[in-house]
């Protein structure tokens, strides 16, 4: 059993979430200046999967430390 899956879950969400947002601030303001190379699009991109990745990782293993290791013995 996993113990605050949905309060992890949210955190996920909300950290992914502000992440994103950025994101999309920062391509709209690029998009507003006279040149917005490609390079430097792919660059935010990977920062944005990159990141996204990272949270995804770090709240796993948060997750998974969180397992009620005591009713899974029980279980099994």
């Amino acid at each position: 059993m996993i113990k605050n899956k949905e309060q992890l879950k949210a955190e996920i969400m909300k950290e992914i979430e502000l992440r994103v947002g950025k994101y999309i601030e920062d391509m709209e303001e690029g998009s507003n200046r006279e040149k917005f190379p490609i390079d430097e699009i792919e660059r935010m991109l990977g920062e944005v999967i990159h990141d996204s990745k990272r949270i995804i990782v770090d709240k796993t293993t948060e997750l998974l430390s969180n397992i009620d290791e005591e009713k899974e013995i029980k279980k099994n």
